[in-house]
């Protein structure tokens, strides 16, 4: 027997009470897809994202300088 498991992404949008906030795409309440992260310091990161992390290409604009993200990686 094969079981198929079906995931679908949504679009939305949340607000935490620290101020951020992500617009984005989400799978299974997770931040995955193409979204946009807003910062309570200013700070704002714009592409990739993978089970709430920043993840593959995108914009991340901090103190008002704009860097290119190829791959992040974590520890």
């Amino acid at each position: 027997m094969v079981k198929v498991l079906l995931t679908i992404k949504i679009i939305g949008i949340m607000s935490y009470n620290s101020g951020d906030k992500y617009d984005g795409e989400w799978k299974l309440n997770r931040k995955c897809g193409y979204g946009i992260g807003n910062y309570a310091n200013g700070d704002i990161y714009n592409g990739e994202w993978d089970n709430n992390m920043k993840n593959g290409s995108g914009m991340f604009y901090v103190n008002g300088r704009c860097y290119k993200v190829f791959q992040w990686w974590t520890i």
